[in-house]
């Protein structure tokens, strides 16, 4: 399979632990980019009064994600997004919490941001 070079593999499996008031990332293959978009995505958890930690490890269901082995291979994995412990994923009553959606999108788009600035310097070079 030929699959080409990425800044940043990014997905929206994260999760909020509502009771100690923190959001978990996963991560792998972290390079400096990737710190630093940790950072920033932590940062805009302040008004939230949340704190982050990083897991170094892909979402497990039942086995290895044959995305993970693959696809991703040694380039940088992010996750990030809104679950929390009442979400209820994947049930006929699932829900998202609407401040944590906001949060997460926050979140994606300074993501988003960070590394849409790698692409305009590659077409500036070009």
């Amino acid at each position: 399979m030929n699959i080409p070079k990425m800044n940043v593999w990014f997905e929206e499996t994260g999760y909020y632990d509502l009771g100690r008031y923190r959001q978990r990332y996963l991560t792998l293959n972290e390079d400096p980019d990737l710190a630093n978009v940790l950072e920033i995505a932590t940062d805009l958890l302040n008004d939230l009064q949340f704190s982050a930690y990083t897991e170094n490890r892909i979402l497990t269901k039942f086995d290895e994600c044959p995305f993970i082995k693959h696809i991703l291979l040694d380039q940088p994995y992010l996750a990030i997004g809104p679950n929390d412990e009442f979400s209820r994923i994947h049930e006929p009553n699932e829900s998202l919490s609407i401040p944590l959606i906001q949060k997460s999108f926050e979140q994606f788009s300074a993501v988003l941001k960070h590394y849409s600035k790698f692409k305009i310097q590659e077409d500036l070079l070009k």
